[in-house]
């Protein structure tokens, strides 16, 4: 995902640079947008084209296309009723370890907003120029790249608990 996102900061940085800052607010927007297409058919390509299944996925997509075929709808509703009630007793048995997984993912959009949108609104209030703002989010960016593996291994070696500790006293 980071490194989707600094080949767009990069095309509109570039786009930006190339027409000027009254052009791109006139047209220039609509250029890294239409230059998405690109990446975009391809990926789109290589999926319809290139890509297979694998040969579980296939077998499974098989069998559940047999089982419609043969469901009713009294059978379809029992396992409607049937989810629910597994969803149900899963969330009054492990509320304690939904509430923890929400935290976590709650304090990473946190941090992403907090370091790469407010940081870049913030420069911009206080004066800084385009380019510094597109420099500093391209090198935010790479930082969180490079560091995904170390911090990925250090999670693996001591457990998360540890990484997110030395997290938060890093940020403070």
């Amino acid at each position: 995902v980071n490194v989707g996102f600094v080949a767009a900061r990069a095309v509109i940085w570039a786009v930006q640079s190339a027409v000027g800052p009254e052009a791109m607010m006139d047209w220039g927007w609509r250029w890294p947008f239409l230059l998405s297409t690109i990446p975009g058919l391809i990926s789109v390509w290589g999926r319809l084209f290139c890509l297979k299944e694998s040969e579980l996925f296939e077998e499974q997509h098989d069998s559940d296309e047999s089982d419609k075929e043969e469901a009713t709808l009294e059978v379809r509703d029992a396992a409607r009723k049937s989810t629910r009630r597994h969803l149900k007793e899963f969330a009054c048995t492990h509320y304690l370890e939904v509430l923890i997984g929400i935290g976590g993912v709650v304090s990473f959009a946190v941090f992403q907003y907090g370091g790469m949108v407010w940081a870049n609104s913030f420069l911009r209030k206080h004066g800084a120029p385009v380019n510094v703002l597109m420099l500093a989010g391209i090198c935010s960016r790479l930082l969180q790249i490079f560091l995904a593996f170390p911090v990925g291994w250090l999670a693996d070696k001591y457990g998360m608990a540890l990484i997110t500790f030395a997290g938060a006293l890093v940020q403070t």
